[in-house]
């Protein structure tokens, strides 16, 4: 499995994962303890929606 993640310019809560050719987006602050808690990060789970439609993620990269 082959994966690369990619950090948006301006917009800290979301990365972009491509895996095996899909491309996903992930929340990484969508709790509250992994705010105050950083090492919570790697113990609780993230959320990470895939994405069909490639206009979105280039609307998300130029996005300011």
């Amino acid at each position: 499995m082959k994966g690369e993640v990619q950090h948006l310019a301006n917009n800290e809560r979301f990365r972009i994962l491509n895996i095996d050719g899909e491309t996903y987006i992930m929340d990484i602050e969508r709790s509250f303890w992994k705010i105050i808690f950083p090492f919570f990060f790697w113990l609780l789970p993230n959320y990470i929606f895939k994405v069909e439609d490639q206009a979105v993620i280039e609307r998300l990269k130029t996005e300011k």
